[in-house]
Protein backbone atom coordinates (compact mmCIF):
# COMPACT_ATOMS: atom_id res chain seq x y z
CA UNK A 1 0.00 0.00 0.00
CA UNK A 2 0.95 3.71 -0.78
CA UNK A 3 1.92 5.79 1.38
CA UNK A 4 1.07 9.66 1.42
CA UNK A 5 4.07 10.69 0.15
CA UNK A 6 4.20 7.99 -2.61
CA UNK A 7 0.49 8.67 -3.00
CA UNK A 8 1.02 12.24 -3.77
CA UNK A 9 4.09 11.94 -6.37
CA UNK A 10 2.05 9.70 -8.14
CA UNK A 11 -0.68 11.56 -8.28
CA UNK A 12 0.93 14.81 -9.08
CA UNK A 13 2.82 13.09 -12.45
CA UNK A 14 -0.34 12.08 -13.69
CA UNK A 15 -1.60 15.98 -13.27
CA UNK A 16 1.28 17.30 -15.34
CA UNK A 17 1.10 14.88 -17.91
CA UNK A 18 -2.73 15.87 -18.86
CA UNK A 19 -3.78 19.48 -18.17
CA UNK A 20 -7.30 18.25 -19.24
CA UNK A 21 -7.01 15.32 -16.25
CA UNK A 22 -6.24 18.58 -13.62
CA UNK A 23 -8.69 20.83 -15.30
CA UNK A 24 -11.89 18.24 -14.48
CA UNK A 25 -11.29 18.44 -10.52
CA UNK A 26 -9.83 15.32 -10.33
CA UNK A 27 -6.87 17.15 -8.63
CA UNK A 28 -9.31 16.45 -5.67
CA UNK A 29 -6.98 13.44 -4.82
CA UNK A 30 -4.23 15.46 -4.38
CA UNK A 31 -5.80 17.96 -1.53
CA UNK A 32 -6.72 14.69 -0.20
CA UNK A 33 -3.38 14.07 0.87
CA UNK A 34 -1.81 17.38 1.50
CA UNK A 35 -4.74 19.66 2.10
CA UNK A 36 -3.54 22.43 0.00
CA UNK A 37 -0.87 22.79 -2.68
CA UNK A 38 -0.07 26.27 -2.61
CA UNK A 39 2.55 27.98 -5.75
CA UNK A 40 4.56 30.89 -6.16
CA UNK A 41 6.29 32.50 -8.58
CA UNK A 42 9.25 34.41 -8.04
CA UNK A 43 10.17 37.58 -9.74
CA UNK A 44 12.82 37.90 -11.74
CA UNK A 45 16.50 37.50 -10.31
CA UNK A 46 16.92 34.91 -7.81
CA UNK A 47 15.11 34.01 -4.72
CA UNK A 48 17.69 34.74 -2.06
CA UNK A 49 17.88 38.24 -2.60
CA UNK A 50 17.56 39.40 0.97
CA UNK A 51 14.74 41.64 -0.44
CA UNK A 52 11.21 41.02 -2.43
CA UNK A 53 11.53 37.25 -3.22
CA UNK A 54 13.42 36.38 -0.37
CA UNK A 55 10.38 38.03 2.10
CA UNK A 56 8.12 35.90 0.06
CA UNK A 57 10.41 32.62 0.55
CA UNK A 58 10.28 33.65 4.26
CA UNK A 59 6.59 33.78 5.03
CA UNK A 60 5.86 30.52 2.79
CA UNK A 61 8.87 29.06 4.93
CA UNK A 62 7.06 30.07 8.14
CA UNK A 63 3.87 29.15 6.79
CA UNK A 64 5.22 25.56 5.98
CA UNK A 65 6.81 25.19 9.68
CA UNK A 66 3.62 25.90 11.25
CA UNK A 67 0.86 23.87 8.91
CA UNK A 68 3.29 20.97 7.28
CA UNK A 69 1.82 22.07 4.33
CA UNK A 70 4.99 22.34 1.76
CA UNK A 71 4.77 24.57 -1.47
CA UNK A 72 5.62 24.17 -5.18
CA UNK A 73 8.21 26.94 -6.73
CA UNK A 74 8.72 28.44 -9.35
CA UNK A 75 11.56 31.07 -10.88
CA UNK A 76 12.76 32.43 -14.30
CA UNK A 77 15.34 34.91 -14.42
CA UNK A 78 14.10 36.05 -18.14
CA UNK A 79 10.53 38.01 -17.91
CA UNK A 80 9.52 37.47 -21.29
CA UNK A 81 9.05 33.49 -21.01
CA UNK A 82 5.29 33.51 -20.41
CA UNK A 83 4.26 30.00 -20.77
CA UNK A 84 6.83 28.04 -18.40
CA UNK A 85 5.42 30.05 -15.82
CA UNK A 86 1.86 28.20 -16.49
CA UNK A 87 3.30 25.40 -15.35
CA UNK A 88 1.78 25.52 -11.32
CA UNK A 89 -1.31 26.35 -12.25
CA UNK A 90 -0.77 23.08 -14.90
CA UNK A 91 0.33 20.83 -11.47
CA UNK A 92 -3.09 22.39 -9.85
CA UNK A 93 -1.43 24.37 -7.07
CA UNK A 94 -3.84 26.84 -5.25
CA UNK A 95 -3.11 28.85 -5.10
CA UNK A 96 -0.91 30.13 -7.32
CA UNK A 97 1.05 33.72 -6.44
CA UNK A 98 2.87 35.67 -8.82
CA UNK A 99 5.40 37.68 -7.08
CA UNK A 100 5.82 41.11 -9.14
CA UNK A 101 4.72 42.81 -12.29
CA UNK A 102 7.09 40.77 -13.97
CA UNK A 103 4.61 38.26 -13.97
CA UNK A 104 1.78 39.65 -15.12
CA UNK A 105 1.59 38.66 -18.86
CA UNK A 106 1.90 35.16 -17.85
CA UNK A 107 -0.40 35.58 -15.12
CA UNK A 108 -2.84 36.94 -17.49
CA UNK A 109 -2.75 33.89 -19.72
CA UNK A 110 -2.67 31.29 -17.36
CA UNK A 111 -5.86 33.00 -15.36
CA UNK A 112 -7.50 32.48 -18.77
CA UNK A 113 -6.61 28.69 -19.80
CA UNK A 114 -7.03 27.71 -15.88
CA UNK A 115 -10.21 29.60 -14.90
CA UNK A 116 -11.11 27.04 -11.72
CA UNK A 117 -7.82 27.64 -10.27
CA UNK A 118 -7.08 31.00 -8.56
CA UNK A 119 -4.35 33.36 -8.42
CA UNK A 120 -2.90 36.13 -6.33
CA UNK A 121 -0.46 38.90 -8.05
CA UNK A 122 1.85 41.22 -6.22
CA UNK A 123 2.91 44.45 -7.63
CA UNK A 124 0.03 44.86 -10.46
CA UNK A 125 -3.75 44.57 -11.40
CA UNK A 126 -4.96 42.24 -13.29
CA UNK A 127 -8.66 42.52 -13.93
CA UNK A 128 -10.41 38.93 -14.19
CA UNK A 129 -12.75 37.06 -11.91
CA UNK A 130 -10.12 34.20 -10.24
CA UNK A 131 -7.48 36.81 -10.06
CA UNK A 132 -6.64 38.93 -6.42
CA UNK A 133 -4.54 41.91 -7.16
CA UNK A 134 -2.13 43.27 -4.00
CA UNK A 135 -0.35 46.61 -4.54
CA UNK A 136 1.56 48.81 -2.49
CA UNK A 137 1.45 52.47 -1.52
CA UNK A 138 5.28 52.96 -2.03
CA UNK A 139 5.50 56.55 -2.27
CA UNK A 140 4.24 56.52 1.49
CA UNK A 141 7.07 54.50 2.53
CA UNK A 142 9.34 56.60 0.26
CA UNK A 143 7.89 59.71 1.44
CA UNK A 144 8.72 58.57 5.19
CA UNK A 145 12.86 57.51 3.79
CA UNK A 146 12.97 60.81 1.75
CA UNK A 147 12.04 63.11 4.75
CA UNK A 148 14.48 60.99 7.21
CA UNK A 149 16.89 61.87 4.24
CA UNK A 150 17.02 65.10 4.47
CA UNK A 151 16.52 66.06 8.00
CA UNK A 152 19.74 63.84 7.65
CA UNK A 153 21.73 65.49 4.31
CA UNK A 154 24.63 67.56 4.80
CA UNK A 155 25.07 68.74 1.51
CA UNK A 156 21.20 69.09 0.82
CA UNK A 157 21.92 66.21 -2.15
CA UNK A 158 20.15 63.21 -2.26
CA UNK A 159 20.33 60.29 -5.07
CA UNK A 160 17.70 57.50 -6.21
CA UNK A 161 18.86 54.38 -8.16
CA UNK A 162 15.53 52.64 -9.41
CA UNK A 163 16.10 49.20 -11.28
CA UNK A 164 13.97 50.19 -14.59
CA UNK A 165 11.76 53.37 -15.64
CA UNK A 166 8.39 51.72 -15.18
CA UNK A 167 5.61 52.86 -12.56
CA UNK A 168 5.90 51.22 -9.43
CA UNK A 169 9.95 52.13 -9.35
CA UNK A 170 8.80 55.66 -9.72
CA UNK A 171 6.27 55.35 -7.21
CA UNK A 172 9.35 55.24 -4.92
CA UNK A 173 11.29 57.42 -6.46
CA UNK A 174 8.52 60.44 -6.24
CA UNK A 175 7.39 59.59 -2.63
CA UNK A 176 10.80 59.85 -1.62
CA UNK A 177 11.11 63.26 -3.28
CA UNK A 178 8.03 64.66 -1.59
CA UNK A 179 9.14 63.76 1.83
CA UNK A 180 12.32 65.04 0.94
CA UNK A 181 10.90 68.03 -0.01
CA UNK A 182 8.52 68.71 2.80
CA UNK A 183 11.10 69.15 4.92
CA UNK A 184 13.74 70.54 3.10
CA UNK A 185 12.05 72.46 -0.61
CA UNK A 186 15.54 73.21 -1.65
CA UNK A 187 17.07 69.83 -1.25
CA UNK A 188 18.30 67.97 -4.57
CA UNK A 189 17.65 64.67 -5.81
CA UNK A 190 19.84 62.85 -7.78
CA UNK A 191 17.95 60.14 -10.37
CA UNK A 192 19.54 57.29 -12.20
CA UNK A 193 17.63 53.87 -13.68
CA UNK A 194 19.94 50.56 -13.95
CA UNK A 195 17.87 48.88 -17.33
CA UNK A 196 18.99 46.02 -19.03
CA UNK A 197 22.78 45.87 -19.24
CA UNK A 198 24.52 43.25 -21.63
CA UNK A 199 21.67 41.30 -20.44
CA UNK A 200 22.29 41.46 -16.61
CA UNK A 201 18.45 41.94 -15.36
CA UNK A 202 18.13 45.14 -13.36
CA UNK A 203 17.03 43.96 -10.52
CA UNK A 204 20.37 41.41 -9.99
CA UNK A 205 22.96 44.27 -11.29
CA UNK A 206 25.11 45.39 -8.71
CA UNK A 207 28.09 46.27 -10.57
CA UNK A 208 26.27 48.52 -12.44
CA UNK A 209 24.05 49.96 -9.22
CA UNK A 210 27.49 50.71 -7.60
CA UNK A 211 29.34 52.39 -10.44
CA UNK A 212 25.63 54.66 -10.39
CA UNK A 213 25.89 55.23 -6.92
CA UNK A 214 29.74 56.29 -6.92
CA UNK A 215 29.01 59.04 -10.05
CA UNK A 216 25.75 60.30 -7.66
CA UNK A 217 28.36 60.67 -4.92
CA UNK A 218 31.04 62.90 -7.12
CA UNK A 219 27.68 65.07 -6.96
CA UNK A 220 27.61 65.55 -3.56
CA UNK A 221 24.91 63.01 -3.01
CA UNK A 222 25.17 61.88 1.20
CA UNK A 223 22.37 59.64 0.74
CA UNK A 224 20.92 56.99 -1.87
CA UNK A 225 18.31 55.05 -1.80
CA UNK A 226 17.88 51.87 -4.60
CA UNK A 227 14.95 50.55 -5.58
CA UNK A 228 16.42 47.68 -7.64
CA UNK A 229 16.12 44.28 -5.62
CA UNK A 230 19.51 42.49 -5.59
CA UNK A 231 21.42 45.21 -7.26
CA UNK A 232 20.87 47.61 -4.22
CA UNK A 233 23.92 45.78 -2.65
CA UNK A 234 25.92 47.83 -4.86
CA UNK A 235 24.74 50.95 -3.73
CA UNK A 236 25.37 49.98 -0.32
CA UNK A 237 28.86 48.99 -1.25
CA UNK A 238 29.59 52.17 -2.04
CA UNK A 239 27.69 54.28 0.28
CA UNK A 240 30.06 52.27 3.17
CA UNK A 241 33.23 52.61 1.05
CA UNK A 242 32.35 56.41 0.77
CA UNK A 243 30.93 57.07 4.36
CA UNK A 244 27.70 58.11 3.28
CA UNK A 245 24.39 56.66 4.28
CA UNK A 246 22.16 54.42 2.03
CA UNK A 247 18.50 53.58 2.44
CA UNK A 248 16.82 49.58 2.63
CA UNK A 249 13.84 48.49 0.70
CA UNK A 250 11.09 46.08 0.39
CA UNK A 251 12.71 43.96 3.63
CA UNK A 252 14.03 45.34 6.18
CA UNK A 253 17.80 45.65 5.53
CA UNK A 254 19.15 47.25 7.89
CA UNK A 255 21.47 44.47 9.04
CA UNK A 256 23.36 44.03 6.16
CA UNK A 257 25.55 46.95 6.69
CA UNK A 258 24.91 48.95 10.18
CA UNK A 259 25.89 52.64 10.34
CA UNK A 260 25.52 53.10 6.34
CA UNK A 261 22.03 51.69 6.14
CA UNK A 262 20.27 54.48 7.19
CA UNK A 263 16.47 52.99 7.40
CA UNK A 264 14.80 50.82 4.99
CA UNK A 265 11.41 50.99 2.99
CA UNK A 266 9.28 47.89 3.71
CA UNK A 267 6.88 46.31 1.76
CA UNK A 268 5.03 43.99 3.86
CA UNK A 269 4.93 41.28 0.80
CA UNK A 270 5.33 38.56 3.60
CA UNK A 271 2.33 39.76 5.20
CA UNK A 272 -0.10 39.69 1.82
CA UNK A 273 1.37 36.48 1.36
CA UNK A 274 0.42 34.88 4.09
CA UNK A 275 -2.68 36.34 4.06
CA UNK A 276 -3.52 34.77 0.66
CA UNK A 277 -2.30 31.55 1.74
CA UNK A 278 -4.67 31.48 4.61
CA UNK A 279 -7.60 32.66 2.83
CA UNK A 280 -7.48 30.22 0.48
CA UNK A 281 -6.62 27.31 2.81
CA UNK A 282 -9.94 28.21 4.16
CA UNK A 283 -11.84 27.76 1.66
CA UNK A 284 -12.71 31.60 0.32
CA UNK A 285 -11.27 33.63 -2.19
CA UNK A 286 -12.19 37.35 -3.46
CA UNK A 287 -11.05 38.66 -6.57
CA UNK A 288 -10.57 42.52 -7.04
CA UNK A 289 -7.44 45.10 -5.78
CA UNK A 290 -6.11 45.20 -2.46
CA UNK A 291 -4.55 47.97 -1.34
CA UNK A 292 -1.75 48.14 1.36
CA UNK A 293 -0.36 51.34 2.55
CA UNK A 294 0.68 53.00 6.01
CA UNK A 295 -2.84 52.85 7.68
CA UNK A 296 -3.10 49.43 6.52
CA UNK A 297 0.69 48.51 7.75
CA UNK A 298 1.81 47.55 4.23
CA UNK A 299 4.28 49.71 4.50
CA UNK A 300 6.84 51.70 6.73
CA UNK A 301 10.50 52.87 7.55
CA UNK A 302 12.39 50.41 9.95
CA UNK A 303 14.29 51.73 13.27
CA UNK A 304 15.83 48.63 15.55
CA UNK A 305 19.27 47.55 16.70
CA UNK A 306 21.01 47.82 13.41
CA UNK A 307 20.32 51.57 12.98
CA UNK A 308 18.91 52.94 16.26
CA UNK A 309 21.83 55.14 16.66
CA UNK A 310 22.06 56.70 13.65
CA UNK A 311 18.15 58.34 14.20
CA UNK A 312 17.40 60.75 17.25
CA UNK A 313 14.47 60.85 19.06
CA UNK A 314 13.62 64.25 17.32
CA UNK A 315 14.18 62.61 14.73
CA UNK A 316 12.06 59.87 15.33
CA UNK A 317 9.20 61.89 17.14
CA UNK A 318 9.39 63.88 13.44
CA UNK A 319 8.63 61.13 11.51
CA UNK A 320 5.66 59.95 13.76
CA UNK A 321 4.20 63.21 13.15
CA UNK A 322 4.62 63.02 9.60
CA UNK A 323 3.24 59.57 9.44
CA UNK A 324 0.02 60.61 11.41
CA UNK A 325 -0.58 62.85 9.03
CA UNK A 326 -0.32 61.01 5.86
CA UNK A 327 -2.77 58.11 7.45
CA UNK A 328 -4.93 61.26 8.53
CA UNK A 329 -4.96 62.52 4.89
CA UNK A 330 -3.63 65.71 6.04
CA UNK A 331 -0.36 65.29 3.78
CA UNK A 332 -1.51 63.62 0.87
CA UNK A 333 1.32 61.84 -1.11
CA UNK A 334 0.87 62.11 -4.75
CA UNK A 335 0.98 58.20 -6.38
CA UNK A 336 3.06 59.06 -9.51
CA UNK A 337 1.35 55.84 -11.72
CA UNK A 338 -2.15 57.80 -11.14
CA UNK A 339 -0.99 60.38 -13.97
CA UNK A 340 2.42 59.34 -14.72
CA UNK A 341 3.88 62.23 -12.95
CA UNK A 342 5.57 63.96 -10.27
CA UNK A 343 4.60 67.42 -8.60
Amino acid sequence: MLNKTKLYTTILALIITSASYAEKNNIKAMYETQKYTPGIVFNGGRIFDRSFNQMIYDAAQNHEKKTGIKFDYLIDKQEDKIYPRQLLAHRGADPVIMAGFGNAAALKIAANNYPKSYFYIIDDVIDLPNVHSIIFKEHEGSFLAGALAAMKSKTNVIGFVGGMDIGVIHKFECGYKQGAEYVNPKIKLISNVIGEDNGNIPWNNPRKAKLIAEEQINNKVDIIFPAAGDSGEGVFHAAKQNGIYAIGVDANQNYLVPGTILTSVVKHVDVAVGKSIKERANGFFTSGVEVLGLAEDGVDISIDKYNRSLITVEDENRINEIKSKIISGEIKVHDFTVDNNCP
